[in-house]
């Protein structure tokens, strides 16, 4: 009992100090530009596994009209489900409700057991190939961005993996976001100078295409509200004092000449 108060107290500690320090950068910083709002609905995508599975996977598109904020106006999501030789487990995957999710049951399988990648790099059709031109060189820097920032919740403390483009499919940044595990949502952010580059790495100020990479496990629910990016809100600038005025520019500061006498002649 004992040890189980102890564990509670620290979690609830852990907890505590997260959500405050969520709150202090909430505070300081404002959206910027939306990646996605996961207002377009996208599958379900269900896959139930065989004892002889060997894998299933499925590619899909949605656009957008311009006004649920898909950067690029098109998603793409790319699934996978591989290795797992339990018959009748069910995984699945998809956008409703506002929200993307993901699901996968308990299984005999330990690790990966797949993949999502969830993927905008502009109209083109395709899910399983990235575009790293097709967002066209959108600068996510603009209003002094400088982080990303999501929302949701996972069963338990979930990494993901973003990718950022800047034209060449061999050359990228790539960091980690922390989704927090436990029941309510929780917002996580990764700043840009947290990312790491492989090959050339990228150019934030000229972007292509964005990748989200979700590694599939065992018992896990994962569920996002949005991405965006996010940065310091701009300071109010200082109004100009106003110039005290002169004194030849005050009327009540003129001298009314007085009249000379007049000589009698």
């Amino acid at each position: 009992t004992v040890r189980r108060l102890f564990f509670a107290m620290a979690f609830a500690k852990y907890f505590l100090v997260a959500l405050l320090l969520a709150t202090a950068v909430l505070a300081q910083n404002e959206d910027k530009r939306s990646i996605d709002e996961f207002e377009v609905d996208q599958g379900p995508f269900i896959v139930v596994t065989t004892a002889q599975d060997d894998g299933d996977e499925f590619r899909d598109t949605v656009e957008d009209d311009g006004s649920a904020g898909i950067i690029g106006g098109e998603r793409d999501i790319f699934y996978v489900i591989e290795g797992v030789t339990e018959a009748n487990q069910v995984f699945s995957c998809g956008v409703s409700s506002g929200q993307f999710s993901e699901a996968a049951p308990p299984t005999n399988v330990q690790g990966t057991l797949g993949f999502v990648n969830i993927q905008w790099d502009g109209v083109d059709g395709v899910a399983d190939t990235v575009d790293p031109n097709g967002l066209g060189g959108i600068d996510l820097t603009s209003n002094l961005a400088n982080q990303f920032y999501a929302r949701g919740s996972a069963d338990f403390d979930f990494d993901t993996e973003i990718r950022v483009y800047s034209g060449n499919v061999n050359d990228y940044c790539t960091g980690t976001f922390t989704v927090p595990g436990g029941t309510s949502d929780a917002d996580f952010f990764i700043n840009y100078n947290e990312f790491s580059d492989v090959g050339a790495g990228c150019d934030f100020t000229s972007v292509g295409a964005i990748q989200l990479l979700i590694n599939v496990r065992a018992n896990l629910d994962l569920n996002l509200e949005f991405l965006r990016t996010f940065g310091p809100i701009p300071a109010s600038p200082s109004p100009s004092p106003s110039p005290s005025p002169s004194p030849s520019s005050d009327p009540s500061a003129t001298r009314t000449p007085t009249a000379s006498p007049s000589q009698t002649p």
